[in-house]
């Protein structure tokens, strides 16, 4: 059994549904872990690494429970309340995010130290907040594998009361340049200077800061990627979304954490870079048309 870092947030997330729907859900790096165990199917065991609030800490035992390859020893106990999530759809599929709550970053106490083995690290920026570059660095001497990173909200600075708005970090190229996978949404990457009609080779400029996989999803229009060789040269592909069924409720909470999940499950399964990336597509378009944390052992069905 591999044994696979994730490095995150845990939120309570309170979801505005374009219907009017709202759902209150636990969120974070538990959709990231919990799908890569399902995805993984007895192959992978899963040590989160983030600060637990005490306030939620029975319902996220009560749903590890449920899910046995996730291991709660990197979990770290928080008296404060973490951070509250509120996320807007609207009818458009564009979302508005308000974060409230502070929480120390992971420092180099509570994560693993020497004498320790990860196969593999997943970095999922729920926040942004969760970690400082000095503490990555120093976690790679223990990860044996790929490092694979989600942008996600290190594009997203926040206000006074709590609102998120874009804003290239400006520490962005030394994230990526620890990232064996490197992992971002469009918006994202038009945020991070991606011509909008030069996507692609904008994600092959992204190999020259280290990684050596870039990817970009693209929603309803699928994903596309560029990679390293073992040759040396540089390969580019993109995949259209798969398809889902007519007439099911879309919500897109989660789906770039099980993109990654899915992503990291296929590469370390020993697939090439286009199967795990058609993998990770079949996940996260399974992802949409579920609703909820508690609904990710569906995805077992997409650990092939």
């Amino acid at each position: 059994m591999q044994e696979v870092g994730v490095i995150g947030s845990i939120n309570l997330d309170t979801i505005h549904h374009p219907d009017g729907r709202r759902s209150d859900s636990l969120g974070g790096i538990l959709f990231t872990a919990c799908a890569l165990a399902h995805l993984g199917q007895g192959r992978l065991r899963t040590r989160p690494f983030a600060r637990l609030p005490r306030e939620i800490e029975p319902r996220v035992e009560a749903l590890l429970r449920a899910c046995p390859e996730v291991s709660q020893d990197g979990l770290r106990r928080l008296d404060g309340p973490g951070f509250r999530c509120e996320i807007r759809y609207d009818r458009a599929g564009r979302k508005s995010e308000l974060l409230r709550g502070d929480v120390p970053p992971l420092g180099p106490a509570d994560l693993p130290g020497p004498g320790s083995s990860l196969d593999a690290l997943l970095v999922n920026f729920i926040t942004g907040f969760e970690l400082e570059p000095d503490t990555l660095r120093g976690l790679r001497r223990i990860v044996h594998g790929p490092i694979l990173m989600d942008v996600h909200s290190l594009t997203l600075a926040r206000d006074a009361e709590g609102r998120r708005h874009l804003r290239p970090p400006p520490s962005w190229p030394l994230w990526a340049s620890m990232a064996d996978v490197v992992q971002m949404n469009e918006l994202e990457a038009r945020t991070l200077g991606a011509p909008p009609e030069e996507l692609q080779e904008w994600a092959v400029s992204l190999l020259d800061l280290g990684p050596k996989v870039a990817v970009i999803t693209l929603g309803e229009k699928g994903a596309l990627c560029a990679w390293r060789a073992s040759d040396g040269g540089v390969r580019r592909l993109r995949r259209p979304a798969a398809a889902v069924a007519a007439g099911l409720p879309v919500d897109p909470t989660g789906c770039g954490d099980v993109f990654l999940a899915a992503m990291a499950a296929g590469l370390l399964a020993g697939g090439t870079v286009p199967r795990a990336l058609d993998r990770a597509i079949r996940a996260a378009s399974r992802n949409c048309t579920l609703t909820g944390i508690e609904s990710l052992c569906l995805l077992a069905e997409e650990g092939s």
